[in-house]
């Protein structure tokens, strides 16, 4: 989400970067400062707040006494290795 923000708000280039200029230092996002994820790597990290979304409904459930398990019977649609 930052990463994407910093992109549209050009703060690389305000600061006087380039995205070369950071290469070399860590980062914890999906991708370096300044660049652009590909498609599997967006997927990916937006997979992880489709998990959110799923954890807080089964909590939202929970409260109400409800027990939901969103998983129950996926592994048995899982073909074996």
């Amino acid at each position: 989400f930052l990463t994407g923000l910093w992109r549209e708000l050009n703060t690389l280039e305000r600061a006087g970067l380039t995205p070369g200029d950071l290469a070399h230092l860590p980062h914890d996002g999906p991708t370096a400062p300044g660049a652009t994820p590909d498609e599997a790597t967006t997927r990916d990290w937006n997979s992880t707040f489709d998990l959110f979304r799923i954890y807080e409904k089964q909590l939202e459930f929970a409260r109400q006494g409800i027990r939901w398990d969103p998983w129950k019977g996926i592994m048995e649609q899982v073909p074996p290795r």
